[in-house]
């Protein structure tokens, strides 16, 4: 299981937080990232069940 906690920032764009908000953006895409790669193989909800 993937659990971060990440402001909202990352999603809307704010010249006085460019900084935060860039890097919530970065932690979006990497807990993104990371479940699309791993979460068949940790849950196996959508894996064969002929292995």
């Amino acid at each position: 299981m993937i659990v971060t906690v990440i402001g909202a920032g990352g999603k809307i764009a704010s010249p006085a937080y460019l900084a935060g908000g860039a890097a919530n953006a970065a932690l979006m895409l990497a807990t993104a990232g990371l479940g699309n790669a791993y979460a068949v193989r940790a849950f196996g909800c959508w894996a064969s069940t002929s292995d």
